[in-house]
């Protein structure tokens, strides 16, 4: 078998065919035609001033009638579980004068304390429904007889206590007219001897009508000689 000693390319061969040589020629443009230019980005130029603020559009036309919301719940759920209806009363007093107390007055140190005549600032007006008057000046004493079972009823008396010993405790208690019973209150111990303004805050819870149809008498002791005014008493019904 016999070998070819040229091992050439066959490029000058086929450059001589003229069919090849146009293929090369045409190969050679469209190679240089596709060059692909990369755009690099310039510098950021400054920014322009702010344009006029345009002008609110009309309004549009409305959109159709919404479905009807649910049923509210009834005026009954306003009302507390006892059902009672709320309201209060103030009773100020006008002729404001000075009860002694003392471990030595009263019953075993409880002294009595009432508002005996009414001042012009007393109100009355926001009665609960169907109750009568929460206090009576003439007997001196609270009253619930009206209000229903399971009602909540908080007193605020406006007091003016002189001490005339370091250290004297205060107590308040609200004793049942006839009754053998009394809801007591630890007010405080007051340091030193001195003239205190403030008020004293009890609630009652009326849980039974043979017990709550009595009236209930404000009382005061201290442990020591001390004197206190009655200015005010303010109860409201829940």
């Amino acid at each position: 078998m016999t070998v070819s000693k040229s091992m050439g390319f066959p490029e000058g061969t086929r450059a001589s065919d003229g069919y090849a040589s146009k293929v090369l020629q045409q190969s050679n443009e469209s190679s240089q035609s596709n060059i692909v230019y990369i755009p690099v980005p310039g510098a950021p130029g400054e920014r322009g001033p702010t344009g006029n603020k345009g002008e609110i559009g009309p309004p549009g036309p409305p959109g159709p009638k919404g479905d009807t919301g649910a049923k509210g719940k009834d005026g009954q759920s306003l009302v507390s579980v006892s059902g009672q209806q709320p309201g209060w009363a103030s009773y100020h007093n006008k002729n404001i004068f000075a009860y002694s107390l003392g471990i030595s007055r009263g019953d075993s140190g409880w002294v009595s304390l009432a508002v005996d005549c009414l001042g012009k600032y007393s109100n009355s007006e926001y009665l609960p429904a169907l109750s009568t008057e929460l206090y009576n000046k003439d007997a001196g004493m609270l009253t619930f007889r009206g209000l229903k079972i399971g009602s909540i009823v908080k007193v605020t008396y406006n007091v003016e206590l002189e001490t005339y010993v370091n250290n004297t405790e205060l107590w308040l208690r609200s004793s049942f007219v006839g009754m053998d019973h009394s809801v007591v209150k630890f007010v405080g111990c007051f340091k030193y001897q001195h003239t205190y303004n403030f008020s004293i805050d009890q609630e009652f819870y009326i849980e039974d009508k043979s017990l709550w149809s009595s009236g209930l008498v404000p009382q005061a002791r201290t442990d020591f000689d001390a004197s206190l005014k009655i200015k005010s008493i303010y109860v409201s019904v829940s």
